[in-house]
């Protein structure tokens, strides 16, 4: 891919980046994925966006009026989910200890089990304690050969490719594609 389209982001629903109005990342009661941050898609490199799936689902096509792009700085600190090792590691890395009550209803999650990739039944992910170490976390489908993590991205609601932004700081604005505010 050329540096004209590496790192391109979009993000529905507004027109407009306003620095401070996402929301704080917290985990989730009984939810696989987290709540807060900035969600987006890439814009080059894939099929699998946010846009396609919307429209294919007639889910929330309202909401693909209004978008803007951007990039992320250079020094950003993304983790690269691309294959079930990365899932892996990053549920050893990152495991997230649940209270009594959160047991419970993580059985009835269809979050896995992935116990064949070392994730055992009812496991969530810590995204609070990644958020401390990582500025985003962005999960891609790039080998479409890999069932396994096709699988486990739609068992766990990550749909499509996507980034997601922990840390606003490290979008890059440019004027040309996103007004910032």
């Amino acid at each position: 891919m050329s540096k004209n389209t590496d790192n391109l982001y979009v993000h529905y629903g507004s027109d407009k980046f306003i620095l401070g109005k996402s929301k704080e990342l917290r985990n989730r009661t009984g939810v696989c994925k987290p709540f807060g941050g900035l969600w987006s898609s890439p814009v080059y490199g894939t099929n699998n966006t946010w846009r396609r799936f919307c429209k294919d689902e007639h889910f929330n096509v309202e909401s693909l009026n209004k978008s803007f792009r951007f990039r992320l700085k250079d020094d950003s600190k993304i983790l690269k989910i691309n294959s079930i090792t990365d899932v892996s590691n990053m549920y050893k890395r990152f495991p997230r200890v649940l209270s009594s009550g959160e047991k419970i209803m993580a059985q009835f999650l269809d979050c896995g089990p992935f116990e064949r990739f070392g994730i055992s039944e009812g496991s969530l992910v810590d995204y609070e304690r990644m958020s401390r170490v990582y500025d985003g976390i962005e999960i891609r489908d790039i080998n479409k050969d890999d069932d396994d993590l096709s699988y486990w991205m739609r068992h766990n609601g990550w749909d499509v490719d996507t980034l997601l932004v922990f840390n606003p700081n490290i979008i890059q604005c440019e004027k040309t594609t996103v007004s910032c505010y």
